[in-house]
């Protein structure tokens, strides 16, 4: 894992009709009433108040060439084995454990931990600043792991961060998986090659509406999205999106307690690492945006958004195509009930049909934006 010695500042961008419900939120939640103007820049400073400063990007491979290759076996399309193995796989086995990794979230933190212990205060929350570690609840950790080296002329506090750096090498890109199955431990062990922060959240504990750990719920989003039969009639391009956002769509979700911000943080953090892949502008944005937006029913469920701000945010056939399988998918893996409870519903099969018919009544209030 080495610092390719450049740092990449990153700006929020989305587009004009995906701002506005985000914008209506902030005039909600805060003093912003001038966020409801409809000009991009009013938008976008709205916007900017919520999710705040987008990080310096810093890239977390030996071999950044191998990184793209091996996440975009995993995230690009056609490529229907390895789909195969995850649509079928027994993620819930896991539960709130995680997957079963080589060098455990909970041993990476007492270890990280107890290097620090010797430092004042200040100077631990300086080091864990730098590696972008934040102190989370429950003595747990937040944020987006990165391994930068600090350069510094305290000899004494280097030498400290060098034995951090260390140990976020180890439980990163010398992580593996011990899952028993082989077709299913390449695959995740392929993730972890391809996209070495996903580790972060192996085993992190989510509030206690949840009954699967972060990277288990997202694992299960992601496979229900490969089942949905609306996936087949994605276009290639879109279906990456889909898999690129399920699977960041949570990466700054705080440990154990509810976090209704996740959204947009998990957005700027997405942002900061697409750097790394070659994927078009355009195709980046769509990612960022659709994870920014990606609580978008709760929000509309709750009467924050009407059907007209759900039909301006998805003005574009292919973000709502998206975001179809996206939100249902996501609600099915909160815990069992949890999509029906929200949505009123008895079954999963009226769950459906409740979500079919919220989507129809959006796409005709779309038609009257085209």
């Amino acid at each position: 894992m080495i610092y390719n010695g450049s740092v990449t500042k990153i700006s929020f961008k989305a587009n004009t009709n995906m701002l506005y419900p985000i914008a209506k939120i902030a005039a909600d939640a805060t003093t912003h009433e001038s966020a409801l103007h409809t000009d991009p820049a009013t938008l976008q400073k709205a916007v900017l108040a919520i999710i705040g400063t987008v990080p310096t990007a810093a890239i977390m491979q030996q071999n950044f060439k191998m990184a793209c290759e091996t996440f975009n076996k995993i995230v690009t399309n056609n490529n229907s084995d390895i789909d195969d193995i995850i649509k079928h796989a027994d993620l819930a086995v896991y539960g709130t454990n995680g997957i079963p990794i080589k060098y455990k979230r909970r041993d990476f933190i007492d270890n990280v931990k107890s290097i620090l212990a010797e430092l004042p205060k200040d100077k631990q929350s300086e080091i864990l600043s730098h590696f972008g570690i934040q102190e989370g609840a429950c003595h747990d950790f937040d944020g987006l792991l990165n391994n930068t080296p600090l350069i510094i002329n305290d000899n004494e506090l280097k030498i400290v961060a060098d034995k951090v750096k260390r140990e976020i090498d180890k439980f990163t890109l010398e992580n593996e998986t011990t899952v028993s199955d082989k077709n299913l431990k390449e695959v995740l062990d392929g993730l972890i090659k391809g996209f070495p922060e996903f580790v972060f959240y192996i085993g992190k504990r989510q509030h206690s509406t949840h009954i699967y750990s972060l990277d288990i719920h997202t694992l299960k989003v992601f496979q229900s999205a490969l089942n949905d039969p609306l996936y087949d009639e994605l276009s290639d391009s879109d279906k990456t999106v889909l898999k690129i956002s399920i699977l960041m769509h949570d990466i700054g979700k705080r440990a154990i307690i509810e976090d209704g911000a996740h959204p947009y943080t998990s957005a700027k953090y997405a942002q900061a690492l697409l750097v790394r892949y070659a994927y078009p502008s355009d195709m980046k944005e769509k990612i960022v945006n659709t994870i920014c937006n990606h609580h978008w029913f709760q929000k509309y469920n709750s009467g924050k958004l009407d059907v007209s701000d759900i039909a301006i945010m998805f003005r574009e056939q292919s973000d709502f195509d998206i975001s179809k399988i996206f939100t249902k998918a996501d609600l099915e893996n909160v815990e069992y009930d949890f999509h029906l409870d929200m949505t009123g519903t008895k079954s999963n099969g009226a769950f459906r049909s409740y979500m079919k018919g919220v989507f129809a009544i959006i796409d005709n209030k779309r038609k009257a934006y085209q």
